[in-house]
């Protein structure tokens, strides 16, 4: 094969510049500290590294959402605890309004502290979280969820609970919807609430009750129908529901438990003729609601046997539906608490997560410096010699024989 001059310029520079490619590509390697600085130097390792790419971002987007969640449920848990101290708070008050030696005059000056526990029971229920958006307002975030208008307290929020994706398969609920902690609470005892007539002229008042058996209960309407003659005092029990007297002429005893249909009561002091305490399934009614009784309890007037006995009734059942309330907001932190715990489990795993897939993008794309090192000065050596091997032949002539 004849080798012509300038089919030798032509391998010569050729071969420099293959050899300064290398050398160039191999200082990229060593700059980037990435081994695949395009697709085509690993086709399989560069998918895969995409794959492995898109995993981890979506891992990262999920540990971001763990931390929102558990700034949530974090100042979720703050309100509901504070919610329970005020809860405690307001039956302390209560307990003390009910002091039989208490004049109108304290009772009125509790019922302003009381007023007092309601205006922070609202502030809690308005509560905004560190973005301004209200912890209890369901779906809605901006504005007021409740609002007082003097004989009510309105909620204007609705029953949505937001909640963010923790994993590819998990949503957890971050928010607690004011209807699910304050509205529809039990009153009473929680099955049913006792309460006595509005024309009753005796001293006789009737406690919250409770549930002797549970099967029995029918979920009627009843009352206590009492007699006076001759000095003695007895009961009837008469189920409204059906029209029916279940019993009649039954002996009364101040403080003893009167038991009927899987449910008791106690019926203190002294009943007029004609009397009446009703028994009915507990309706439900908003928290505030309850306060707000209350507060209108303390500040009637207790100045007579009859209306005393009114106003004892009436702390017994407010009390009773404020523990309904603490029962209420409980639930409502136990499950606050499971979130959080799941959070807690939650982190861990996207942690390790993250750990194994930047080992795996480590393998797949991180230089070995070792081996580009060595690379490195072979292929300077190489580039060299290719330069000098050039410029022998290119020095190669017949005229330097003459």
């Amino acid at each position: 094969m004849r080798v012509t001059t300038a089919m030798l310029y032509q391998a010569g520079t050729q071969g420099i510049l293959d050899r300064q490619a290398d050398l160039f590509r191999t200082q990229m390697q060593l700059s980037s500290g990435r081994r695949i600085l395009s697709p085509a130097d690993d086709p399989i390792a560069s998918s895969q590294a995409v794959s492995v790419s898109q995993a981890k971002d979506q891992n990262a987007q999920f540990t971001a959402n763990v931390t929102a969640a558990r700034n949530a449920l974090t100042a979720t848990e703050g309100a509901v605890s504070d919610l329970q101290d005020a809860i405690a708070g307001t039956r302390d008050l209560l307990l003390a309004g009910a002091n039989g030696t208490l004049g109108d005059a304290d009772r009125q000056s509790i019922a302003k502290d009381l007023r007092a526990r309601l205006s922070e029971m609202l502030e809690i229920a308005n509560r905004k979280d560190g973005n301004g958006r209200a912890l209890f307002g369901g779906f809605m975030e901006d504005g007021v969820p409740f609002v007082d208008n003097g004989a009510a307290v309105a909620y204007t929020g609705d029953q949505g609970t937001r909640s963010l994706a923790i994993s590819a398969s998990r949503s957890l609920p971050v928010g607690v919807s004011g209807a699910a902690l304050f509205e529809g609470v039990p009153t009473g005892n929680g099955t049913f609430r006792t309460a006595a007539a509005a024309g009753n002229a005796g001293s006789a008042w009737i406690d919250v009750g409770s549930v002797t058996n549970l099967p029995s209960l029918t979920g009627h309407d009843y009352q206590m129908v009492f007699s006076v003659a001759g000095g003695n005092t007895t009961y009837d029990i008469v189920d409204t529901t059906l029209g029916v007297t279940i019993s009649s002429g039954n002996p009364y005893t101040s403080g003893a438990a009167i038991s009927f249909d899987g449910m008791q009561a106690k019926v203190s002091g002294a009943p007029a003729n004609g009397d009446t305490f009703t028994v009915a399934p507990a309706p439900r009614q908003d928290l505030f609601a309850t306060v707000k009784q209350a507060i209108t309890l303390l500040e009637s007037p207790a100045s007579t046997p009859a209306a005393g006995a009114q106003f004892q009734t009436g702390i017994q059942r407010a009390l009773a539906s404020l523990d309904q309330g603490t029962e209420r907001a409980l639930g409502v932190r136990t499950q606050v608490g499971a979130g959080l715990r799941e959070l807690d489990a939650m982190d861990t795993t996207l942690s390790g997560l993250a750990l194994g897939y930047d080992q795996q993008l480590s393998q797949l794309r991180d230089l070995d410096f070792a081996q580009a090192v060595s690379d490195f000065t072979r292929e300077q050596q190489a580039l060299q010699a290719a330069q000098k091997a050039f410029q022998g032949a290119t020095q190669l002539s017949l005229f330097s024989l003459l």
